[in-house]
């Protein structure tokens, strides 16, 4: 898994643990292995209440999408920022998943969105 996704940064001009040249996101993607700049003021704080609920949520939802441990799920998250819940739902299982955005600032979405952490 790490080796297919560094292969993938790396092609993108980025190393395989750093979205510092993104800019300031919204969420801090180290749960995910790594290392970005992320906005100040209340995006801190409002990851930190809120990601435990949402990503209880999709866990459970995913969960209860599935008939059978190998089905497939897909997960479309509204009003993203940077897609960091949509990450998350691939990291939980899901076999797709995409999001609408109103700023399209994260160039590595949809290669990021591919990746699935492997346990």
């Amino acid at each position: 898994m790490r080796t297919r996704l560094a292969r993938m940064l790396k092609s993108l001009g980025l190393n395989d643990h750093s979205l510092e040249d993104l800019g300031e996101l919204y969420h801090d993607f180290s749960v995910f292995g790594y290392t970005n700049r992320q906005k100040g003021g209340h995006f801190p704080l409002n990851q930190k209440s809120k990601s435990p609920i949402i990503s209880a949520y999709i866990q459970w939802a995913i969960a209860k999408s599935k008939n059978h441990v190998d089905d497939e799920v897909s997960f479309a998250g509204l009003f993203c920022a940077d897609g960091y819940y949509a990450m998350l739902a691939r990291h939980f299982g899901a076999t797709s998943a995409a999001c609408t955005m109103w700023k399209t600032h994260l160039k590595l979405l949809p290669n990021l969105m591919n990746w699935r952490k492997s346990t």
